[in-house]
């Protein structure tokens, strides 16, 4: 397979994951259509503060796992995926600092996987399927619907959506084993 000039090719997927003593820690992996990884990235843990838990209220989850943990993970990567997907609903916040679609991926509808339930209060979760997978956007970027599904139909279908994440775990617990979630 080979790269259109200008248009990319890899897929993100970003988990944030949170330890009741540490706080709240992330990565992301980046493969190529065949499932291979090019890059992994990872944040030590972020423990908020008292004040910020006050301060923030309702929406400290989805600012800490979306614009400070998501951000600082796609910022540091190399490649830019045509998509990113993320089995945190706290995570899709992130789609307010970047230009390309946000996605949280649901159980499939042959319930190969367990993973990935909505884990805020996002009112606001569009969803849609991708063959057998429930997947959800922010409503107010509706319009990359189009978007996702295009792209998934040229490069991602051959990817499980749920196992990258399992990936990412263990590397998370490779990387740092004092970070395992609760």
């Amino acid at each position: 397979m080979s790269k259109v000039e200008g248009e990319s090719t890899s897929i993100g997927f970003i988990s944030v994951r949170k330890n009741p003593e540490l706080g709240y820690f992330g990565g992301l992996l980046m493969l190529n259509p065949f499932g291979r990884p090019l890059e992994f990235h990872c944040t030590l843990p972020l423990k908020p503060s008292r004040a910020q838990e006050i301060l923030y209220g309702p929406t400290l989850e989805t600012f800490l796992c979306g614009e400070q943990i998501g951000f600082a993970l796609i910022s540091k990567a190399k490649e830019r995926p045509s998509l990113l997907f993320t089995d945190s609903t706290s995570v899709l916040s992130l789609r307010n600092l970047v230009s390309l679609p946000v996605v949280w991926v649901g159980v499939d509808a042959n319930d190969r996987s367990l993973v990935l339930s909505q884990d805020s209060e996002e009112e606001d979760l569009e969803t849609f399927r991708i063959e057998d997978w429930e997947v959800g956007l922010l409503s107010s970027f509706r319009a990359d619907r189009e978007q996702v599904l295009k792209s998934w139909k040229s490069i991602g279908s051959r990817i499980d959506l749920s196992e990258p994440f399992g990936r990412i775990d263990e590397a998370l617990q490779e990387a740092n084993p004092s970070t395992r979630a609760a």
